[in-house]
């Protein structure tokens, strides 16, 4: 659940959210529950390692269970290249071992097919918003950094 007061907008549908899943009544599900955010998709975990090469992406949305390279490994391969890419794991597996795994190998959430658009929108305001708390936390040690410099 968001702490979002009433009527303000978090969300950020200007940056890019990385879709993986390779079936295509999730992509379609998706795509309108997202409509107005930037979504790219991938319907293979291949794919999405060449779009991430290309695109400043830090949201990815991955299923877990797809042919060739599984979400599993695909989230291990994102974490490897760039741990601050936050990965949301989707499935329709009702295995608890599922959700420890990819917790165990870096997700950052994970949500059960089939998707609540509610509940996917939450998520990624969520994520979204620690993206930002991040980044405004870096941008403010530099500052304090930099002035210490001008103080010496």
């Amino acid at each position: 659940m968001t702490t979002v007061p009433e009527g303000v907008a978090c969300r950020n549908p200007q940056e890019p959210i990385l879709v993986v899943d390779d079936d295509p009544v999730q992509y379609t599900l998706i795509q309108n529950f997202l409509r107005d955010w930037r979504v790219i998709f991938a319907d293979s975990a291949a794919e999405a390692l060449n779009i991430l090469k290309l695109e400043g992406i830090l949201v990815v949305v991955a299923d877990l269970y797809m042919p060739g390279m599984d979400g599993l490994e695909l989230l291990r391969r994102i974490k490897q290249a760039n741990g601050l890419v936050q990965v949301i794991v989707i499935t329709a597996s009702e295995q608890m071992a599922d959700l420890i795994s990819a917790l165990e190998a870096g997700a950052n959430d994970f949500l059960l097919k089939p998707l609540d658009k509610q509940a996917l929108e939450d998520v990624l305001e969520d994520t979204l918003a620690r993206l930002r708390r991040w980044r405004d936390t870096l941008m403010e040690l530099f500052q304090r950094k930099k002035e210490t410099r001008n103080k010496g």
